[in-house]
């Protein structure tokens, strides 16, 4: 089927195009992926504006008084794409629609939905709705805008369906030629671009507001059986010297223990590395790191004698068995080097001459201070630093004190890795599973297939969602439970502002009001209101207390948040012209990730793990200035019944949601 690029004009930053996006829809509610996606299309806020993102299901479903789902059946059941200037500026964009059916025009522009007032043109008609929602057509095809030809980039768009514009994104090289190298069979796909970051910049150089390193790129979608690919292909905003392709060895993060929640493999060029933290620090912590590698005279022998012995590929390995009842996260680094016996008693005598430093005054009442701890497991001598005599004067309730009873650091050879761990238990069991002595990644049949050869990759991971969810879960339930947890510690003032969230009954209300009654829109799964409340219920009062006449939504929000904590609240809700009494607990509503803290963050980042089994991530550098990323999602069971998920906070831009 041909692609609507050609009636998205040519500066567009963003194009999203699926076809058939009604099925594609009910495939990823089967695959309990839905949710997951709505984070990426409901666009970006407009720029130096407070109101939240665009969500297009929404003003269509509140422009054309049809649900979400009756929207998608019909609308967008053929061929449907999104064009806008780019992600911040989706509100200038427009919804581009091949229609299936000529008379699904009367599910838009219908008689009882625009004005007298329409506007006939030689080849097109253009619409106005009485909700301001601007349509284009010449019966084979729709625009769908907010501002109508007021908006320069609408107007560009509505003149290539009239033919007066020529100009449009399928003649733009980039796009049509990452498109063609896309895999053939993808359900829909992404393309983004932005413009110059400054006239300085050579000509032709843009940046994406997606990803500032990126010129533009594109990213496939496929759905597959119980998973979901993504493709990307983009171009560097600066084009390496030569194509970086370094072998990174997949078999060695399949050997970790199979209790590893992620496990993440790359190259790096360490010397140059090096280099920059010690010469031009510019965080922080690279202040900090600095500073302590410049007062060290074994800075220079560090570089010499361990650095000249490690490879360029590390891998980063985040575990929990380990150690299941410490909130610590378990991080281990293990570094390539071709002599990891001598990498490991560099680094010990540097350590060494470290811990002297710190613990000068060792005498026969503390004869191990400033010597590191050697302890034997299955023939390996493993080092372990004593964090508690580096850090003995930290008062016990800072978090440096409570780090130094759960943090142990040591580090040990494995093969041709140097493994550096924060805990010796998790250095033990990476060894364990590396001698196969306990389950291991590789046992994983869905990670096996996913990543069963070595990878010319120059970054790769892999994880296991589910797994970090339930580890999550365990720390927020700490937060609620322990007022001396050492996540209450690290996180301060966003544990407090997580208990003074407003609660919410997880629905959509309608904008447009009828007196005395909110009309609810949506029900939003997994939410308090799900499986009491219906879209199309009338809510007239609250603990048998009537709404406002003027003003329901707002009071109804009122009354819901007048509610004691845990407090049972009565409905009086008009059904199909019967009243019914439902009864329903709020519960604080869930903010987005970035707007509620890090304790609302981590609770987003759990409910999204607790859908997937696995995920896998590569990226390929195919030329000095491009690459090929591959993102593999595998989900739990299909659960047939579900219904897209969303989070229940009130925003301007969409229904009001309580």
């Amino acid at each position: 089927m041909p692609t609507l690029a050609r009636l998205a004009p040519a500066d567009t930053g963003l194009f999203v195009e699926f076809q058939r996006p009604d099925r594609v829809q009910e495939q990823l509610r089967n695959l309990n992926a839905w949710h997951l996606f709505e984070l990426f299309i409901q666009g970006g806020s407009p720029s130096g504006e407070t109101s939240a993102p665009v969500d297009w299901g929404e003003v269509v479903s509140a422009n054309l008084g049809v649900s979400p789902d009756t929207a998608f059946e019909t609308l967008f059941a053929d061929q449907a794409a999104l064009a806008a200037p780019n992600w911040e500026h989706v509100h200038e964009g427009v919804i581009l629609l091949r229609l299936r059916d000529p008379a699904v025009l009367e599910e838009i522009v219908g008689p009882e939905k625009v004005p007298e007032t329409i506007r006939r043109r030689k080849k097109i008609t253009v619409y106005q709705t009485k909700r301001g929602l601007w349509v284009a057509t010449d019966g084979r095809f729709a625009i769908l805008s907010l501002r109508g030809e007021s908006s320069p980039f609408s107007g560009k768009a509505i003149g290539l369906l009239e033919g007066t514009n020529r100009q449009s994104l399928l003649a733009v090289r980039t796009y049509a030629g990452q498109v063609r190298q896309l895999e053939p069979g993808r359900a829909g796909h992404l393309y983004f671009a932005g413009p110059p970051t400054s006239p300085a910049e050579p000509p032709g150089v843009t940046r994406s507001d997606l990803w500032p390193a990126c010129q533009w790129g594109v990213i496939g979608v496929y759905l597959r059986q119980q998973r979901v690919d993504l493709v990307v292909r983009g171009r560097l905003a600066q084009a390496r010297g030569q194509a970086y392709r370094p072998q990174v060895d997949m078999d060695r993060l399949m050997r970790l223990p199979q209790t590893t929640l992620l496990a993440w493999g790359t190259s790096v060029d360490l010397p140059e590395a090096h280099h920059h933290l010690v010469r031009n620090p510019s965080s922080t912590l690279e202040t900090v790191l600095a500073s302590l590698l410049k007062v060290l005279p074994e800075a220079d022998e560090l570089e010499a004698s361990l650095l000249s012995k490690l490879g360029p590929q590390i891998v980063i390995v985040w575990d929990q068995g380990a150690d299941r009842d410490r909130a610590v996260p378990q991080l281990a680094v293990l570094v390539e080097s071709g002599d990891a016996t001598a990498a490991a008693a560099a680094l010990g005598g540097v350590m060494e001459a470290v811990l002297a430093k710190l613990s000068p005054s060792a005498d026969e009442s503390n004869p191990g201070a400033g010597r590191l701890v050697h302890i034997e497991h299955l023939g390996t001598t493993m080092f372990q630093i004593p964090f508690e005599t580096m850090f003995a004067a930290a008062p016990a309730g800072s978090l440096l004190g409570r780090l130094r009873g759960s943090v142990q650091p040591c580090f040990a050879p494995l093969g041709g890795w140097l493994a550096i761990a924060l805990n010796p238990r998790q250095l033990q069991r990476i060894i364990d599973a590396d001698r196969g002595l306990i389950p291991r990644l590789g046992d994983v049949p869905e990670l096996g297939l996913a990543t069963r050869q070595r990878a010319r990759s120059v970054v790769l991971g892999l994880a296991q969602p589910a797994l970090c969810a339930q580890v999550i879960d365990r720390w927020l339930a700490t937060l609620a439970s322990d007022e001396d947890s050492l996540w209450r510690t690290v996180l301060g003032d966003d544990v407090r502002s997580s208990r003074s969230r407003r609660r919410a009954l997880g629905i959509g209300m309608r904008v447009t009001q009828k007196p005395g009654r909110v009309t609810v829109a949506r029900v939003y799964s997994g939410a308090p209101a799900d499986g009491h409340l219906q879209p199309g219920d009338e809510i007239l009062g609250v603990n048998g207390r009537l709404l406002s006449l003027s003003s329901p939504n707002a009071d109804l929000r009122r009354m819901i948040q007048s509610a004691e904590q845990n407090e049972t609240v009565a409905l009086r809700v008009l059904r199909d012209s019967e009243y019914v009494d439902v009864e329903i607990t709020p519960r604080p509503a869930e903010p987005k990730p970035g707007q509620g803290g890090a304790v609302e963050a981590l609770g987003q980042l759990a409910r999204l793990g607790q859908a997937l089994r696995y995920c896998t991530f590569t990226v390929f550098a195919s030329r000095p200035d491009q690459y090929v990323a591959r993102v593999t999602l595998g989900f739990q069971a299909p659960a047939p019944t579900s219904r897209p998920a969303s989070d229940p906070v009130e925003t301007a831009a969409k229904d009001p949601q309580e």
